[in-house]
């Protein structure tokens, strides 16, 4: 394994930052490191990170490979490691959109129940108001035969009855119209 040319790349850095006509502070503030770093990298006391690097290549506009050759010989081992790195990252970005896709279809799921239990809930009053009002109908003929036959115990119970399941149709009838208005309020939100 080879390893990069300290004294090129220092002497490329040199180069490119006399083509822009920058001094090494004017190059540290492009590219967001302090003046010591240049200094340094220009000395060939230290190389630049791979941050770095990104950031010489993108502010220069050079490739890796002419950042890494630092005059015509590329680190074959550190293109092999860059190539890696791309592909991880090509494999990251595909798992996360993957993940966006199933939290997507998770919480779409989730709406689907959501509103299959409140049709249920609507379902289940109506039924309940119905036979509510069944009872309401039929229970109000028995009464008045009874009264006309002068069952004189039997009608008034039957009458406290009626009018205790009328009140009883009267609140479900108004659960049914908050389940229902809520959701419609949550389908203009």
């Amino acid at each position: 394994m080879r390893t990069l040319d300290i004294e090129k790349i220092s002497r490329m850095l040199i180069t490119l930052r006399k083509q822009k006509n920058f001094n090494q502070e004017e190059m540290a503030d492009a590219l967001n490191v302090s003046e010591r770093t240049v200094r340094r990298w220009e000395s060939g006391e230290s190389l630049p990170s791979m941050d770095d690097i990104v950031n010489i290549c993108n502010v220069f506009n050079l490739s890796l490979e002419e950042v890494f050759e630092g005059n015509g010989k590329f680190d074959k081992d550190m293109k092999s490691r860059i190539d890696q790195v791309s592909y991880d990252l090509g494999e990251i970005n595909s798992r996360l959109s993957s993940t966006e896709q199933s939290i997507i279809n998770i919480d779409s799921r989730i709406k689907d129940i959501l509103i299959s239990i409140r049709n249920n809930e609507i379902k289940a009053k109506r039924k309940e108001v119905k036979t509510l009002s069944v009872c309401c109908l039929t229970l109000i003929p028995l009464t008045i035969f009874m009264y006309f036959m002068h069952w004189v115990f039997v009608w008034p119970v039957l009458l406290v009855l009626i009018v205790y399941l009328v009140f009883i149709r009267a609140y479900a009838m108004e659960d049914l119209e908050a389940i229902v208005n809520s959701d419609n309020d949550e389908k203009k939100a």
